[in-house]
């Protein structure tokens, strides 16, 4: 759960969070708000049946702070920051009497073009250090919030084994981009140093705020060809600063990684999100997520709320659903091939075993398979992922590469016939984006066929199978198995 985007409307009237009295009544009130908001998330969701849930103090406060109203690139004076409140200034905390407000839009040159002071200007320059201005205060009361919550919920023996987390900072990295060549710490750097390091020279450092999991976001075309150059970078040097300052903490909790938001792209005028594009990359990726340990995930949305299926943007967004609205009558929801690969990851129980590939130069597959000894079944994924034909322009020269795939050691008597679940996402099965490309609208949801093959000497060899841009499931049930 996001919290503390915008500031509650009770406290407009103290101004921004950063110029309130320490003595006054607006930190207290604000207390009391982090309070009542913890404790009803945490008990609507755990009588709904969650066993846990993570709050994510603001969200890419890097990036996201609304466009001043009455912009004008000819003239930057004449315009005002959104007022406080909800859905008014996304960084509500930050004083702007305390910065140079001449800077926009977000991620412009770090060229300055005059002498201000670039660690002061709002909300976008050469120095973003000053953004986690007072994010981490508001981080500490809603760390004081979980604690209190947490102590409330103990008597109620309904919630036991139930935990609330804390998660930050939540943002997407940009300053991975934009400071190399300076060698300037990143911004998610100065944050874990904020709060971990007691030598800190910082701001508002040594506030020892909770965090339990370090949350950052990720798009595929991040860096600009679909490769995880960027992804692997930003988590190296995450888990670099954390056993650094783990190092020279000792109360220092262990801090798991948490993509709290990810998906193929953030572009939505494109079909990635919701064709096998999307469903090609999000294959490679999470076999890279599982190599970088990361230990917990959140696609971007569960389903498009705006469900127009001719407005591209809407149909384009990285959810795992479309909906398709119907006036008064039950909308529709065709899922996007990501949530048909979902489904094909849910159907692989069992423990990850060794796949080992031979492909010949230029091959774009890959594998990840798992096996269910309780169940004697095998699951074996082939995911043809390449960069150049997902955020491309020739996709239209794809062709799909041959599939021969031989599985060992299977507890299976020889000569035993055993039944194989093949599930398909590519250029025409499970595709949303063909169901709407093609007149005879084929069915979007994953798609499964049935193959027989015999068991020679505890191996199975399937030839003959090729495999385009997409994904494709084998999954091998026991002889005496018949789906």
């Amino acid at each position: 759960m996001a919290v503390a985007a915008f500031m509650p409307p009770r406290l407009v009237q103290y101004g921004p969070g950063e110029s309130w009295d320490a003595n006054g009544p607006a930190p207290a009130l604000f207390q009391k708000y982090a309070n009542a908001l913890v404790r009803y998330i945490a008990k609507k969701s755990f009588d709904g049946g969650a066993s846990s849930v993570i709050f994510e103090v603001s969200n890419e406060a890097d990036i996201a702070d609304s466009a001043p109203e009455n912009w004008s690139d000819t003239n930057p004076s004449a315009y005002t920051l959104k007022p406080l409140g909800s859905w008014g200034r996304w960084l509500w905390w930050m004083d702007p009497a305390k910065y140079v407000l001449n800077q926009w839009p977000p991620l412009q040159s770090h060229t300055m073009s005059n002498a201000e002071d670039p660690t002061l200007s709002y909300p976008y320059q050469l120095d973003a250090r000053r953004l986690p201005r007072q994010l981490l205060s508001v981080q500490k009361v809603f760390s004081q919030a979980i604690v209190n919550i947490r102590n409330e919920l103990a008597a109620n023996q309904s919630y036991n084994g139930k935990t609330l987390e804390m998660a930050g900072p939540a943002l997407v990295g940009l300053s991975f981009n934009y400071y190399p060549a300076e060698k300037l710490p990143t911004l998610e750097e100065v944050f874990l140093d904020q709060t971990f390091n007691p030598l800190a020279d910082t701001y508002l450092a040594k506030f020892n705020a909770r965090l339990d999991r370090f949350s950052f976001h990720y798009y595929g075309s991040t860096d600009g060809t679909g490769g995880f150059a960027f992804f692997d970078n930003l988590v190296d040097k995450a888990k670099a600063k954390l056993d650094a300052l783990k190092m020279n903490n000792a109360n220092m909790p262990d801090v798991k990684l948490f993509l709290s938001e990810w998906g193929p792209t953030a572009y939505e005028a494109t079909d990635v999100n919701y064709s096998h594009k999307g469903a090609a990359w999000t294959a490679a990726f999470l076999s890279e997520a599982v190599k970088k340990k990361i230990s917990m995930g959140s696609y971007l949305i569960i389903g498009d709320g705006q469900g127009d299926p001719n407005i591209t943007p809407f149909l384009g967004q990285a959810s795992l659903l479309h909906k398709v609205p119907h006036g008064d009558s039950p909308a529709d929801y065709y899922p996007k091939p990501v949530a048909n690969l979902f489904k094909m990851y849910n159907k692989m129980s069992g423990q990850r075993v060794q796949a080992a590939l031979t492909g010949g130069a230029g091959s774009h597959l890959n594998a990840f398979a798992t096996w269910d000894g309780a169940n004697s079944t095998a699951n074996i994924m082939v995911y043809n992922y390449d960069p150049t034909r997902v955020f491309g322009n020739n996709i239209s020269t794809e062709t799909p590469e041959g599939i021969s795939l031989e599985v060992d050691n299977l507890p299976f008597s020889d000569g035993s016939t055993v039944t194989i679940e093949r599930y398909l996402i590519d250029a025409n099965t499970s595709n949303l984006a063909k169901f709407y490309s093609d007149p005879t609208h084929p069915d979007p949801n994953l798609q499964r066929i049935l193959l027989q093959r015999t068991i020679n000497g505890g191996k199975l060899v399937l030839t003959g199978d090729a495999l385009g841009l997409g994904v494709v499931l084998y999954r091998i049930l026991p002889p005496t198995v018949v789906p």
